[in-house]
């Protein structure tokens, strides 16, 4: 869709760092004809922009995720590849590798089922998996499903495998000890490096947004649907025997969005939300000990609509993409906070 022309759009999805820069992936709609183009930007250690490159083909596009691989960027979305999606407000998936200078090394599309997403990707020993959700436009078919792709280093497709559940979809995955670990609607999903299914389990009331590993266990962040929301956390053993879990419901309404491994501790991001004749969110980050004991949450309350979408670990500070939303515009900036939680910045 084309955007107003006095509006004015950016978004931070998810963000990588090295020593000296920021790597972070998004949209914006900073061009003539205002529309939301996926970009990718390089930020030098006081996070100004140096370098940024968007992607020109289609219409409206989006990147949701960044992978550093050595000296290269592997990015994942989806976007409008024509005047049809664009009228018909559907995408087609993609997968883009650029070299540290944000040269274009593969760019390749999927699309199936007329809406095709790629939310998450990961470096396996000889490629890359990328996972996402697929879902029906016709009327008559509200089904939607999740997918992963294999792809080789030059962005040849290895195998494409399908959800057996078509109620579901894929948000995150991660490789550990030889296998592959899917999180999505409601499904924990692990496979073989072949894309076989090896175990599956399901946990009723749950959206499941984030999955990370500490050594030989899995952590999943997600959203608790009960009476309202309620942010939620929850272990698992490498076989999905469920270890331990946490529900968070002080401010109301809850999402947890993304987990960080920090030494001995989880931290979490999310939002709360409430409603006062539109929708209002204020962000939220915590620090869980393993065994999933709260040790703090803290609630970032700001004038504007605010997401905590994505999180790392630098210098003993944790750096958080955050977007803003008001009548007209979304805006997306850097919040830093202390070891202690401690707002100290943007």
């Amino acid at each position: 869709m084309e955007r107003r022309i006095d509006s004015y759009t950016e978004y931070f999805n998810s963000i990588v760092s090295n020593d000296d820069y920021y790597i972070v992936v998004g949209s914006n709609d900073h061009n003539l004809n205002k529309y939301e183009k996926a970009s990718i930007s390089k930020y030098d250690s006081n996070r100004n922009k140096i370098l940024e490159k968007v992607y020109n083909k289609g219409y409206n596009s989006t990147y949701y995720d960044v992978l550093k691989d050595g000296d290269n960027y592997i990015v994942v979305g989806s976007y409008e590849s024509t005047k049809d999606e664009l009228k018909n407000n559907v995408r087609t998936a993609f997968i883009v590798k650029y070299d540290k200078d944000f040269n274009v090394l593969f760019d390749n599309d999927f699309s199936v089922i007329s809406d095709s997403t790629f939310n998450s990707v990961i470096r396996v020993d000889d490629g890359y998996i990328v996972c996402g959700n697929i879902k029906s436009v016709n009327k008559k078919d509200k089904s939607n499903g999740g997918f992963i792709i294999k792809y080789d280093f030059n962005g040849n497709e290895v195998f494409t495998k399908y959800s057996l559940d078509i109620n579901s979809y894929y948000s995150d995955i991660l490789y550990l000890n030889g296998y592959i670990y899917l999180c999505g609607n409601d499904t924990i999903t692990c496979l073989d490096l072949l894309g076989n299914v090896i175990n599956t389990v399901k946990y009723d009331n749950v959206k499941f947004t984030s999955i990370i590993n500490v050594e030989d266990k899995i952590y999943l962040s997600g959203i608790y649907t009960d009476t309202h929301n309620k942010g939620f956390i929850v272990s698992y053993d490498m076989n999905l025997s469920k270890i331990n879990e946490v529900l968070y419901d002080k401010y109301g309404d809850i999402r947890f969005n993304k987990l960080l491994l920090d030494d001995d501790s989880i931290i979490v991001i999310g939002d709360t939300y409430y409603y006062d004749e539109e929708r209002i969110s204020d962000g939220l980050i915590g620090k869980y000990t393993l065994d999933l004991k709260e040790k703090s949450v803290i609630r970032y309350n700001g004038s504007r609509n605010i997401k905590f979408n994505n999180i790392i670990k630098k210098d003993d500070k944790y750096i958080v993409v955050v977007n803003y939303n008001d009548t007209l515009n979304i805006s997306s900036k850097f919040i830093v906070f202390s070891s202690s939680l401690k707002n100290i910045g943007a």
